[in-house]
């Protein structure tokens, strides 16, 4: 392979050296503006991930302004630009001087967002390792590149070349770590504010479901002919690391490009927009068991209602009146998983789900534990009781599986994916969609 036909890496705008670095934002002179007045601070604001990820400040000041109330949003100006509309004082103490914490509970831009770009760069923290195609860095080549590719943008994520490093730190120590580094650009012309707020909202969305915890872009960079102009530090709604199984976890995954144009199809309809949110919001839940074992249960049945709903009754219109309003829960996603060609049975490695309830099938076994949970009569919590830990576990695998199967589907995803009915104890190419090469096609939805 011609080392020169690999594309360099995206250069970072930010990189941390371990989990959970404190990022200095800018230090020295700036200005509180608040109801009544304003006044000039020497401190220093920063970004940090806990207890919540957002920029915050630090500073002193001979006299408090007593208009400066602890409960009151005010700004913050730096040089002339405002860098938030919506800051807040959470601890004052007074020694020689008043020294003043605080955070951005917004918005946070340090540099003049309204001008013209025609490149955003970010970092998106505990995204796992996708390894589409290749890139290189000054001394390396290594798999790490996916490229989305839809309408006027191109969206560019490359793994830094140790992310697998920066998992193990991870998982030492829990937390945020950058694993990979990002750039949006437009076909033609720069890129406008609405249309990049827009992007990586939908872009966050379609990222938590591949990773199968919440992960989206961060510090946010805008470049212009290579000179960086602005870094946004608002919070973003992410994960703490913890280790999650998901559909992505195959070597080589591809067809991600294909899916993300479908995803964005679906994007543009503010119902259909809605229906994804959601059911990847109880995804995200019922794989990271939130709720610990009986919540993702419950999760993770709303989560198949709700595609039961969207793609039996409401896209391909199957059953209609009152026959759509009668049938079982269990029935629902029996139907539901028979149009991806999966049997009802419960998976053969899932022999502790099978010795709990040997007379029901995999959507009957696990629509039996939600109700033994929900309705909590005297005899089903007798019921609940006897049940193996593992069981009910495996009564959560098997519900994620079918949500991840659904909205594979839906998205029209027809490459290797990870199995997790299967038992794997080693990462390999996968298997394949049970709907790939059958007469049954997710191109009909």
């Amino acid at each position: 392979m011609n080392h020169e036909n690999i594309p360099l890496c995206i250069t970072s705008p930010i990189d941390l050296s371990s989990p959970n670095e404190r990022i200095s934002i800018y230090e020295g002179q700036f200005t509180l503006k608040y109801k009544g007045g304003e006044c000039s601070v020497e401190g220093e604001i920063y970004y940090s991930w806990f207890p919540t990820n957002c920029a915050k400040f630090i500073c002193q000041m001979s006299v408090y302004p007593k208009d400066l109330d602890t409960f009151q949003s005010f700004e913050i100006w730096i040089n002339g630009l405002i860098f938030s509309a919506a800051a807040t004082v959470s601890e004052s103490s007074h020694g020689a001087n008043f020294m003043v914490k605080g955070q951005c509970k917004d918005g946070a831009v340090l540099g003049d967002r309204s001008l013209p770009v025609n490149e955003i760069t970010f970092v998106v923290p505990n995204l796992k390792l996708l390894e589409e195609g290749h890139i290189r860095d000054a001394t390396h080549m290594f798999l790490g590149r996916t490229e989305l590719v839809h309408g006027k943008f191109i969206v560019t994520l490359d793994a830094f070349r140790d992310h697998r490093d920066r998992f193990k730190a991870l998982n030492a120590q829990g937390g945020f770590h950058l694993t990979y580094r990002g750039a949006i650009k437009k076909v033609k012309g720069n890129i406008r504010l609405k249309e990049i707020d827009q992007l990586t909202y939908a872009l966050s969305n379609f990222l938590f479901f591949i990773n199968g915890r919440r992960v989206a872009p961060v510090f946010l960079t805008g470049v212009c002919n290579g000179e960086k102009l602005w870094t946004e530090y608002s919070p973003v709604k992410i994960d703490p690391y913890k280790y999650v199984e998901s559909w992505a976890q195959s070597q080589l995954l591809s067809g991600l490009n294909k899916m993300w144009v479908r995803f964005n199809e679906l994007w543009l309809d503010e119902n259909d927009r809605d229906f994804l949110e959601t059911a990847i919001h109880w995804y995200v839940e019922a794989n990271s068991n939130s709720g610990y074992v009986e919540g993702s249960i419950i999760f993770g049945q709303t989560a198949l209602e709700l595609l039961y709903n969207w793609l039996i009754l409401e896209q391909k219109k199957m059953i209609k009146g009152s026959d759509a309003e009668g049938l079982s829960a269990a029935n629902k996603i029996r139907l539901l998983i028979a149009q991806f060609n999966v049997d009802s049975e419960v998976p053969i490695a899932f022999k502790d789900l099978k010795k709990c309830i040997p007379e029901e099938d995999g959507p009957g076994s696990f629509v039996f534990i939600r109700n033994c949970l929900v309705h909590g009569q005297e005899k089903k919590r007798i019921q609940l009781k006897k049940m193996e830990l593992m069981g009910k576990h495996e009564a959560v695998q098997l519900g994620v599986w079918y949500i991840e199967l659904a909205l594979l589907y839906i998205l029209r995803f027809d490459k290797h994916y990870h199995n997790r009915t299967a038992r794997r104890i080693y990462v390999d190419k996968g298997d394949l969609l049970p709907w790939v090469n059958t007469t049954s096609s997710a191109a009909t939805i």
